[in-house]
This record gives C-alpha cells, sequence and structure tokens, in this order.
C-alpha cells in the first residue's frame, strides 16, 4: 500500500525592506509605548495634550531614520528630555531614541555614533541633576548605550564584510571564465596554427595530406566556437574528463600521436572535473605549440581519494621554459584552489611532463 506524504507548507523567506522595514519598527516601538501605560495602569490624563502629542512624535520620527540618521536622533533625544522634564508619568518613550542610535551605529561612522551616544549621556546626566532619578540610572544608561553603538557597529562591519565578500566572488568568476576562455581558444587556436602550417607545407606535393589538414582546422575552430558560446554565455555546461576523449582526437588530428589511459567511470566532483579537463587541454596546448614532440602520454588515475592526471611528451626538453606563460600560471591558479598540487618540468630524458594531484572526493 503507498503510503500518502503530508503536504509540506511554503517556507516564508521575505524579508522587510527599507521603507517597509522603518515602518514596521515604528509600529512596534509605538505598540510598546501603547502597551506599557495599560500593563502599569498609569494615569496619562495630566499629559493630554501635549504629553500624547511627544509619543506620538517619538515613533513617526523613526520613519526618517535611514535617510537621516543623525538628525532623526537628535530629535528622539529632544523629545525624550521633553516629556521627563515636564513629569509626565513612566512611559519607555526612550525605545525610539535607543533604535536612532543604533541606526546611526549602523549607518554612519563609530564615532559619530560615539559622539551622540556621548550627547545622550550628558543629557541623561543633566536629567539626573535637575530631577530626581537615582544615581544608578545613569550608569545603566550608559551601560545600554554602549551594548546599542557596539551592536549598531557588529551590523555595519557585517555588511561591509558580505559587500566585499560578494565583489570578491565576482572577481573569482571573471577569473575563472577569462581561463576558461583562454583554455579553450588557445587550445584550438594552437592546433589550427599547426594545421595551417602543415597544410601550406604540403599543398604542392601532397594535396591529400593539405585536405586533411584544413578538414582538422574546420573541426578546431568549430569545437573552439562551440566552447566559447558555452562559457561566455554561461550555459554552464562545464566539460570534464568525460569529453578528454575529443582532445585527444583533435591532437591526434594535428599530427601527434597519444596515447589515453583513464578510467571508464568515475564519479569527480564538479570542479575537480572541469579542472583535470582544462590540465589535459592545456598540456596538449603547449605541446602542439611548443614542444616539437611526436608522441604523447595522457593518464589518469583515481586512487586514495586522489585523482593524479599525467601528461607528457617526447619533445624538447627546454620547451618547458617558453610554454610557461598564462597557460601554466593559470593551470596553477586553479589546481591551488582545489587544494592539489601541480608540478611541471623537463623529463630525466627527453621531453616535458605535467604532474597534477587533485582531491578527489566530496568538494564543499
Amino acid at each position: 500500500m503507498a503510503l500518502s506524504r503530508r503536504p509540506r507548507l511554503p517556507v516564508l523567506t521575505w524579508r522587510p525592506r527599507g521603507a517597509v522595514a522603518d515602518g514596521l519598527v515604528a509600529l512596534a516601538v509605538a505598540a510598546v509605548i501603547t502597551v506599557y501605560p495599560l500593563i502599569s495602569h498609569a494615569d496619562l490624563a495630566p499629559m493630554w495634550p501635549y504629553g500624547h502629542l511627544l509619543l506620538v512624535l517619538a515613533p513617526a520620527a523613526l520613519l526618517l531614520r535611514r535617510w537621516q540618521p543623525v538628525p532623526v536622533l537628535l530629535a528622539e533625544m529632544a523629545l525624550t528630555s521633553l516629556y521627563f522634564a515636564n513629569g509626565y508619568p513612566e512611559v519607555p518613550i526612550y525605545v525610539a531614541c535607543i533604535v536612532a542610535l543604533y541606526t546611526v551605529a549602523d549607518r554612519t561612522h563609530p564615532l559619530v555614533a560615539v559622539a551622540c551616544g556621548a550627547v545622550a549621556v550628558a543629557g541623561a546626566a543633566w536629567q539626573e541633576i535637575t530631577t530626581a532619578m537615582p544615581p544608578g540610572d545613569l550608569v545603566m544608561i550608559t551601560g545600554w548605550l554602549l551594548i546599542v553603538i557596539a551592536f549598531g557597529a557588529a551590523a555595519r562591519s557585517r555588511r561591509a564584510y558580505l559587500a566585499v565578500a560578494e565583489r570578491r566572488a565576482v572577481v573569482e568568476e571573471r577569473l575563472r571564465i577569462a581561463r576558461d576562455v583562454h583554455d579553450a581558444v588557445g587550445h584550438a587556436m594552437s592546433l589550427i596554427n599547426v594545421q595551417a602550417g602543415a597544410a601550406l607545407h604540403r599543398i604542392a606535393d601532397r594535396p591529400d595530406k593539405a585536405e586533411e589538414a584544413l578538414a582538422a582546422i574546420k573541426q578546431a575552430s568549430a569545437e573552439a566556437l562551440r566552447e566559447l558560446r558555452a562559457t561566455v554565455g554561461e550555459l554552464r555546461h562545464d566539460p570534464g574528463t568525460g569529453e578528454i576523449g575529443r582532445l585527444v582526437d583533435n591532437a591526434r588530428r594535428a599530427g601527434l600521436e597519444v596515447q589515453l589511459r583513464q578510467p571508464r567511470e568515475v564519479r569527480l566532483p564538479p570542479d575537480v572535473d572541469l579542472a583535470a579537463y582544462r590540465i589535459v587541454q592545456e598540456a596538449l596546448t603547449n605541446t602542439a605549440r611548443h614542444a616539437g614532440a611526436a608522441h604523447v602520454r595522457v593518464e589518469l588515475a583515481v586512487a586514495g581519494g586522489e585523482l593524479t592526471i599525467i601528461v607528457e611528451d617526447d619533445g624538447r626538453n627546454d620547451a618547458g621554459a617558453t610554454a610557461v606563460g598564462s597557460g601554466l600560471t593559470g593551470m596553477a591558479e586553479r589546481v591551488a584552489g582545489l587544494g592539489g598540487t601541480l608540478e611541471y618540468g623537463p623529463r630525466d630524458g627527453q621531453g616535458f611532463r605535467v604532474l597534477a594531484r587533485l582531491p578527489a572526493g566530496a568538494r564543499r
């Protein structure tokens, strides 16, 4: 018998912002000011009408706190001082002053908030001198003001940190796209350059070979355009180890003899899968462009939670010195970003070797 599933309630993700948030804050402060006399059974009759007007103006001024934080705070301190100076009943009108001070600490420089807090403490001290306020209240008020300023400054710092993190993420994404464009287009252009040279060399005595080279140029340019559209258009169809065979076929059409060994089926994290593809692509590009090699060995192996990539050729030993540019630098940055290691350099005999190790486990 099939079990019926209970319907899930929708999750509310709406968060008030801007004028809506200011309006809700003003209503909350007004509710606190209105409910407190009802709970404490305070007699509000003697404060009619000026005292009631002050109780209305205090939360209403908070509607402008986001645009004019300092003037609103000064207005709240003035309204609070007028209220208690007239000897009206105990009502928490100072809650509006606390909200305004928090806004100043959140929206302006911390020194501005400290200066406004000092003005508030001075006003409380004046109230203590001119009225019968207990001495301990001034210490308590000062402590609360410091706490409010600290919370406002913390919110401001968090917002600044999130803004920096967002800008950094945008820059990193742009760098990733730039590396992908470089790898895709650079690889194709290198193969096209090699095949174009071969076609020019053979067009007179070997027209059939020249035709093969031109066909390879057409195929490489089509692949480059496809990858360029996918990368720039952000279609998110990132290539992986499953498409390394296509890279090998392109290199073979360029005249290289490539030996490929890789696992039949292996599941890698998307970023590691893409990095492995780009490493092989860049290594084959450098081989076709600089090494003058005839044979290339490409090997991928997964063991102990680690992916090992080896690309080595039999070209010139000093080819790596001319190949170290933005390609290998971008490759090293990509590997380091995944927590792996990259080694490249001349082999003991003849040729150049690239060795990369990447974590094959789950990524965060």
